[in-house]
């Protein structure tokens, strides 16, 4: 009778930077990790679409001189911001100021 299949286990570096991109809102520093890694969790986490700009501020900040960074210095962050809803009921017109 043959055995049955082993269940695949994730490396352990999968499982880190699962575990990174799942909290990534409370990153501050990535100054530990080499520049292949840091672009392995920043496509994990722009894939989880939880890319924010104070996010991208520490991957900035953790290569400064990395093609990484540059690449991100180059992206319009803001053009990803939905444009704020006006009227009587979004809280937003001159009765909430």
């Amino acid at each position: 009778m043959p055995l049955p299949p082993r269940p695949r286990i994730k490396p352990l570096s999968a499982l880190c930077i699962d575990l990174l991109a799942t909290h990534s809102g409370a990153l501050r520093d990535l100054g530990g990790l080499d520049e292949h890694t840091g672009v392995v969790l920043l496509r994990e986490v722009v894939a989880r679409q939880k890319l924010t700009l104070p996010l991208a501020r520490v991957f900035i900040r953790s290569f400064p001189d990395s093609e990484l960074s540059h690449a991100l210095r180059g992206l319009d962050l803001f053009a990803a911001i939905p444009p704020a809803v006006s009227g009587p009921r979004s809280g937003l017109g001159p009765a909430s100021w």
